[in-house]
C-alpha cells in the first residue's frame, strides 16, 4: 500500500493511506463524544432478550457527517 504525506502535515501526524482514509497517528487526539442515543430494537428482539455487541468502522466527512460505516465485529446471544 502507497502511502503519502499531507501537504503541511506535521511529522508524526495523520496520514493518507491510497483509498484516500486518513490513519490518525502520533500526536493526533482521540475524538471526544458529543451524542449518544440509545440503540432502537424492535419487540420482537426485546421480547426475545437478544444481547450482543456491534463494533463499527466509520468513515466520516469534513463536517464530521457519517457517510459510511461497515460492522468490523458482532456477536449477539439471546
Amino acid at each position: 500500500m502507497a502511502v503519502e504525506g499531507i501537504v503541511g502535515g506535521v511529522a508524526n501526524g495523520p496520514i493518507r493511506a491510497e483509498s484516500g482514509a486518513f490513519r490518525a497517528i502520533g500526536a493526533i487526539k482521540p475524538p471526544k463524544l458529543t451524542t449518544k442515543d440509545a440503540p432502537l430494537y424492535s419487540e420482537v428482539v426485546i421480547k426475545a432478550g437478544v444481547e450482543g455487541i456491534v463494533i463499527l468502522e466509520a468513515e466520516i466527512d469534513e463536517q464530521s457527517n457519517v457517510i459510511r460505516t461497515h460492522v468490523l465485529w458482532s456477536t449477539s446471544s439471546p
